[in-house]
């Protein structure tokens, strides 16, 4: 035939030997063929190193993606957090400010009592008194945390009032266990007082004979434990007889408020700041008592 030329398309990639013969013009073929040895690669799509290329871009995207919309989220929940922090601060700082007047309240009645039983002395000792604690309160209502010894010394002068507006009814000790650094470790401020007011109000206020309030700082684990004891009626025998007063049905305000500066301190730092309430019983089952453990979570 009269050719000289072919086309093969769509060649699969390979190695390929093309071989011809050909003849001249009086019809003689040349006895060896004629060969061109050529290959065909793969375009450069389905070569592995590009598909690899592909599977490794493709995954570097996905990943960047992922990282990225992790970062979004972590910096939306970052936001709402700090938001979050910042309603707490709010808030707890309104609570603070609550317990203050409060507790004012309660003293300021006390000093009215020395007044109008004509005790001018008592109450020129227990104005003193009251005037130092209101300093300290101040002083340490913008704080987030005083140290363990400015509390105590707060909480002092705060028994200090009680038993003498309860004529001596009761005694107190307070004990810092010696693994406490009272001048460095840290505690939110007046987070104890409406404890020993309780254990003083319901408990030993309520109780024939003399009274004994036990406060208890101490170190266990990762928490600072602080307890306060008290050798009062017991709660069972304290609601009984709240029931047969209208005037005092009212739940302790500052113990509501703590309960809500406990949860709030709680959401933001992240902790498990916890209360637990243990009654005490003698060996004949009777109440002689209450305990209240309170774990602050200790960072040193």
């Amino acid at each position: 035939t009269d050719v000289n030329n072919t086309k093969y398309d769509n060649l699969p990639p390979g190695k390929y030997t093309f071989k011809v013969k050909s003849c001249n013009n009086e019809g003689i073929w040349n006895i060896e063929p004629a060969t061109f040895s050529f290959i065909v690669k793969s375009p450069f799509y389905k070569t592995w190193w590009f598909i690899v290329g592909c599977i490794l871009g493709g995954a570097g995207v996905i990943i960047t993606i992922f990282r990225l919309r992790l970062l979004q989220i972590k910096r939306k929940q970052k936001a709402e957090f700090e938001q979050q922090v910042e309603i707490s601060k709010a808030e707890l700082k309104a609570l603070r400010a609550q317990m203050n007047p409060h507790f004012v309240f309660n003293s300021l009645n006390s000093i009215q009592h020395y007044i109008l039983n004509s005790k001018g002395e008592e109450a020129a000792k227990y104005l003193n008194k009251f005037a130092k604690l209101i300093r300290l309160i101040l002083n340490n209502s913008e704080k987030t945390t005083v140290t363990i010894n400015e509390d105590i010394e707060a909480l002092t002068l705060y028994l200090e009032l009680e038993k003498m507006r309860f004529d001596n009814k009761f005694n107190y000790v307070i004990h810092v266990d010696k693994a406490i650094d009272g001048d460095y470790d840290e505690i939110p401020p007046m987070l104890i007082q409406p404890y020993l007011e309780n254990a003083i109000l319901h408990g030993i206020n309520p109780k024939e004979g003399m009274g004994q309030i036990d406060l208890k700082i101490s170190l266990v684990n990762q928490f600072v434990k602080i307890s306060v004891i008290d050798n009062g009626v017991g709660r069972e025998k304290a609601t009984r007889l709240q029931s047969l007063q209208p005037a005092a049905r009212h739940k302790s305000l500052g113990m509501k408020i703590t309960k809500e500066r406990v949860r709030i301190l709680n959401n933001m730092h992240q902790s498990n700041l916890n209360v637990n309430i243990i009654d005490l019983y003698n060996d004949k089952k009777e109440p002689i008592g209450t305990q209240v453990d309170l774990y602050i979570p200790y960072i040193k």
